[in-house]
């Protein structure tokens, strides 16, 4: 009785050795055979897949059509980055394209991921009280507290006012 090779194995010499990189065999007893156009296989493997930028079945591998990408395998194409109209876009995604290559960031006075930009609003700052109320007997060096609504967070430093 003849021996039979496992899939993504074939018989040389009399022994069983893997198919090499770009070749499969899918079952026993059959010879390995060369991945179909636009795929690809690792050695000893027992089928091939569809190569970054195609999308399907091994054997029937389709380029990913413009706007979109594919990491290769059996993995559908993915749609890529659509920037926010208030961003700027840079990059490209054309047909056949294996990674996004789609990067946005927000304008200037917006911000966000790129694909989603928020307007940046200043909020107008308020005085609600002072201590001393009159301002009019200030003396050097003297400490003025005051109460302000509506100070933008993002200001990290201290505040000064001079009162002449």
């Amino acid at each position: 009785s003849a021996c039979l090779c496992d899939a993504g194995y074939t018989m040389q010499g009399g022994l069983c050795v893997a198919c090499p990189a770009g070749t499969y065999k899918a079952a026993n007893g059959s010879s390995c055979i060369a991945c179909p156009v636009n795929s690809y296989s690792l050695a000893a493997a027992a089928q091939c897949a569809c190569n970054a930028g195609f999308s399907g079945e091994f054997d029937s591998c389709s380029i990913c059509p413009n706007g979109t990408y594919g990491p290769g395998g059996d993995v559908a194409c993915i749609p890529c980055k659509t920037c926010d109209v208030h961003a700027i876009p840079k990059g490209n995604c054309p047909v056949g394209s294996g990674v996004d290559g789609m990067e946005c960031s927000c304008k200037s006075g917006y911000f966000g991921n790129g694909a989603v930009c928020i307007k940046q609003v200043i909020p107008f700052p308020s005085l609600v009280s002072m201590a001393p109320a009159s301002l009019f007997c200030v003396k050097p060096n003297q400490v003025v507290d005051m109460v302000i609504n509506n100070f933008p967070a993002f200001y990290l430093s201290d505040v000064s006012a001079t009162f002449q």
